[in-house]
C-alpha cells in the first residue's frame, strides 16, 4: 500500500500530539481529530489524567494499549485495561509506584492470561521479577517454567511457603551449575513414586475424567471412551437431595432423569427399581453407580436383549457376572456388547471367537477390542475368511502383523477393492494401520472416485466420501495424490481431511513451497483450509512463522494458538503489519481455559495418562505447558509426543524436563 506524503499541517499536529509541553486543551482537540493522533496523545506522558480518562472510552485497541503504558493513567482505567492488556501494564515506567499505590494491581493483571505468557520467553526478565512477587502460587510456578528467570528471583521463590514452588525454583536450570542434570531419571522416578504410592489407577480408567474435557475428548480413541456415556451438558449438576426427590416423583420423565444421572447413588437406584418401567430399567442397567447385586437382580427381568446388552456395558460389571453372561444362551447382541467391552479378558474373547452359534457381528466386535491379542486376530482371519467385514476390521487393527495386513489387502485388491474401508478402525484405535501401501491407497482412491460417479444411491456416495476422507488423512498416501486432494477436490471436507495428513505441513515447506498457500488466500473455504493447517500438530516452525503473520486474523490466531509454536515465532507476530493489538494475549486464552479444567483432575490421574505410551498426541501437545514440572517431564519422555513439542521442552526452565526432552531414546515407562 502506497502512503501519500504528509502535509505540513499533519506533520505539525503529530509533533504537537507527542510533545509533553503541548497545553491540555490542545491535546484534547488533537485527540478528537483522528485515531492516529488519539493514539499519540494517549502515549504522551504530559497528557493529564482527565484527558486520559476520556480516551479510555475509545474502542481502538492501540489507544487503550498506549493508555496503559502512560504513567498518568487514572486508577479506574488502569484496573480495567490491565485485564485486557496485561503485558503492557509492565511496560509502564511508573509500574513500581502504581503497585505501591494499588497493592491489588498484580492480582488484577494476573487474573487473565498473564500466567500463561510468563511461561513463554517472549516476556522481559523484569516482568518475571514482578510476577515472582504475586500472591498466586500458579503465577510463581509459571515463573519457574521460563528459562530466562534469573537466580536472584529463584532464590526469592525458594523462600516461599509453598513446597511445590520451592522445589520448582531449586530445579531451575539457573539455580546451579548442574544444568545437564545427569541424575534426571532418578529425580523424576522418586517424584513419580511419591505420587503413585497410594494410587494404582489404570490408563483406561484415568482417561475417563479427562474425556469429559471437551477440548481433549476429540483426541481420545473410541475404545477409551466406552465408559464415558455421560456429558455434563446433558446432565447438569444435581445434589443427592434433588435426585432423591426426582426418583420419588409421580412423573416418569423425572424418575428417568434420576435413573440416568451419573451422580445418583446406589440406594436411590434401588428405590427406582420398585417403580421401573422399560426405559427406566434400561437407564438403571447402564448407570455406573449400580451395585453388583442390583445388576444381578436386573438380569432376572424378562427382556429380549436390550437390558442384557446394557448390563454387559456397565463399567461396574464384575468379572464373574461378565463370564456368566458370556456362557449363557442370551441374544447375540448381548454377546456383542461383551465382545466390545474393554474390560473383557482375553480368555472370554477367545471363548466367544470359538462359539459357532454366534453371528458375525460378535466376531467383528472382538477384532476391535483393545484386549484382543494377535493370535486371536490370526485365528479369526482363518475362520472367518468369507466375512469381508471381519477381514476389513482385522486389516484396520494396528496390532495386525504386516504380513497378514498385506495378504488381506491383496485379497481386497483382487476381489473387491471397494469393500475395504480405511475409515473403519480409526475411531477405535485413534490411528490407521501403518502397513497400507501407497500403491493400494491410490488404487482405492480411484475406486472410490468411480463409485461417486456411478453410484445411484446416496448411501453409497456417503460411504465413498467417507473412505476418500480417510485416504486423504493416511500418512502413506503418495505426495501427488495428497496435493491434488488438498488443492483441487470439490468437496470441502475432503480438503479438510487432507489438512490433517501428517505430511501436508512438511510437503508445503519442503516440496510444494510455501508460495502454494497464496492460492488459498481468498474465500471462506480456503481460509478454513489454512486454519486447519495452522492448527496441525505436524505444522513445523517455518510454516507457523508464515501463518502467524497471515493477513486473515482467524488464520493468525489458529497459528498463534497452536501448542507446537515456538516462542520466538510467537513474538514475531507483533511486528507483523497485519497484527492487531491484543491478538497475542487472546491466542493464549484456549490454553488458559484448558489448563484450568485440567488442573481440577488429580495429579496421579493426569500422570497415569501422560506417562503411558498410548497417550493421545493431542493431549500430550495441549498440556505440554502445564505448570507442573512432573507433567512436563512425563510429556518430554513420552515416545508419542509430537517432535515439535519435545523440541520446545528442550528449552524448558526445569533441568529434569530439559534433560528428558534432550534424551534420544524412549524411556522404560513405569507399569
Amino acid at each position: 500500500m502506497q502512503h501519500l506524503p504528509m502535509s505540513q499541517e499533519q506533520e505539525t499536529a503529530l509533533q504537537e500530539a507527542a510533545n509533553e509541553n503541548t497545553p491540555s486543551e490542545r491535546l484534547r482537540e488533537l485527540a478528537k481529530l483522528s485515531i492516529e493522533l488519539a493514539r499519540i496523545v494517549a502515549q504522551n506522558p504530559g497528557t493529564d489524567a482527565d484527558i486520559l480518562h476520556e480516551l479510555g472510552s475509545y474502542a481502538d485497541a492501540k489507544v487503550r494499549q498506549n493508555l496503559l503504558m502512560n504513567p498518568n493513567i487514572p486508577p479506574s482505567r488502569l484496573m480495567f485495561l490491565a485485564k485486557l492488556f496485561p503485558r503492557h501494564l509492565f511496560r509502564n515506567p511508573a509500574i513500581d509506584l502504581l503497585i505501591l499505590e494499588n497493592p491489588n494491581l498484580l492480582a488484577t493483571a494476573f487474573d487473565t492470561v498473564l500466567p500463561n505468557l510468563i511461561k513463554r520467553q517472549i516476556v522481559p526478565v523484569s516482568l518475571l521479577e514482578y510476577a515472582a512477587k504475586s500472591s498466586s502460587e500458579t503465577v510463581k510456578l509459571a515463573v519457574t517454567v521460563n528459562s530466562q528467570t534469573p537466580k536472584a528471583t529463584l532464590e526469592y521463590l525458594a523462600s516461599s511457603n509453598n513446597q511445590l514452588v520451592v522445589e520448582a525454583a531449586q530445579m531451575h536450570v539457573s539455580w546451579n551449575d548442574d544444568a545437564n542434570c545427569e541424575d534426571w531419571q532418578e529425580i523424576a522416578q522418586i517424584a513419580i513414586d511419591n505420587i503413585f504410592k497410594d494410587c494404582s489407577e489404570e490408563f483406561k480408567d484415568a482417561i475417563q475424567p479427562i474425556a469429559k474435557i471437551n477440548e481433549l475428548r476429540s483426541d481420545i480413541p473410541k475404545h477409551l471412551l466406552r465408559f464415558v456415556p455421560y456429558r455434563q451438558a446433558a446432565y447438569p449438576e444435581k445434589t443427592v437431595d434433588e435426585l432423591e426427590k426426582l426418583a420419588q416423583s409421580a412423573n416418569s420423565k423425572e424418575r428417568l432423569v434420576a435413573a440416568e444421572h451419573p451422580n445418583t447413588p446406589g440406594y436411590i437406584l434401588e428405590q427406582l427399581l420398585e417403580s421401573a418401567d422399560g426405559s427406566i430399567f434400561y437407564a438403571l442397567a447402564s448407570n455406573p453407580n449400580a451395585p453388583v447385586h442390583f445388576l444381578k437382580k436386573l438380569l432376572e427381568k424378562p427382556d429380549l436383549y436390550e437390558l442384557g446388552r446394557r448390563i454387559a456395558w456397565n463399567p461396574n460389571l464384575p468379572l464373574e457376572l461378565l463370564e456368566e453372561m458370556a456362557d449363557s444362551d442370551r441374544h447375540n447382541a448381548v454377546h456383542e456388547a461383551i465382545a466390545a467391552n474393554p474390560r473383557t479378558p482375553v480368555y472370554i474373547l477367545a471363548k466367544l471367537a470359538s462359539n459357532q452359534r454366534l453371528k458375525g457381528y460378535v466376531h467383528q466386535a472382538i477384532v476391535y477390542n483393545p484386549n484382543t491379542p494377535v493370535s486371536l486376530l490370526e485365528k479369526l482371519a482363518r475362520d472367518r475368511g468369507d466375512d469381508y467385514v471381519v477381514l476389513n476390521r482385522i486389516a484396520n487393527n494396528p496390532k495386525t502383523p504386516k504380513q497378514l495386513v498385506l495378504s488381506l489387502l491383496y485379497l481386497f485388491e483382487q476381489r473387491y477393492l471397494g469393500g475395504y474401508s480405511l475409515n473403519s478402525g480409526v475411531e477405535e484405535f485413534g490411528m490407521m494401520n501403518p502397513h497400507v501401501s501407497g500403491n493400494f491407497l491410490e488404487k482405492s482412491l480411484e475406486c472410490q472416485e468411480n463409485t461417486l460417479k456411478t453410484a445411484w444411491h446416496q448411501q453409497f456416495k456417503d460411504t465413498a466420501n467417507s473412505n476418500l476422507a480417510a485416504i486423504a488423512r493416511h500418512p502413506n498416501l503418495p505426495e501427488k495424490s495428497l496435493k491434488k486432494l488438498l488443492l483441487e477436490h470439490e468437496k470441502d471436507f475432503i480438503r479438510y481431511a487432507a489438512c490433517e495428513n501428517p505430511n501436508t505441513p512438511n510437503f508445503i515447506v519442503q516440496i510444494w513451497g510455501i508460495d502454494i498457500l497464496k492460492n488459498l488466500n481468498k474465500g471462506i473455504v480456503n481460509l478454513a483450509v489454512l486454519k486447519r493447517i495452522a492448527s496441525s500438530l505436524y505444522a513445523n516452525q517455518e510454516l507457523l512463522a508464515v501463518l502467524v503473520n497471515h493477513e486473515n486474523p482467524e488464520v493468525r490466531k489458529a497459528a498463534a494458538s497452536n501448542p507446537c509454536i515456538d516462542d520466538a515465532i510467537l513474538a514475531s507476530c507483533e511486528s507483523s503489519p497485519n497484527y492487531q493489538p491484543g491478538e497475542l494475549e487472546s491466542s493464549l486464552y484456549p490454553e488458559r481455559e484448558l489448563l484450568s479444567k485440567w488442573e481440577q483432575i488429580p495429579l496421579s490421574t493426569r500422570l497415569t495418562v501422560l506417562l503411558n505410551p498410548q497417550a493421545p498426541r493431542g493431549i500430550l501437545a495441549k498440556t505440554a505447558r502445564s505448570f507442573s514440572w512432573l507433567e512436563r517431564y512425563a510429556i518430554a519422555q513420552n515416545p508419542n509426543t509430537p517432535t515439535q513439542i519435545r523440541q520446545i521442552l528442550t528449552q524448558d526452565g526445569n533441568r529434569v524436563v530439559r534433560a528428558a526432552a534432550n534424551f534420544t531414546k524412549p524411556l522404560e515407562l513405569p507399569e
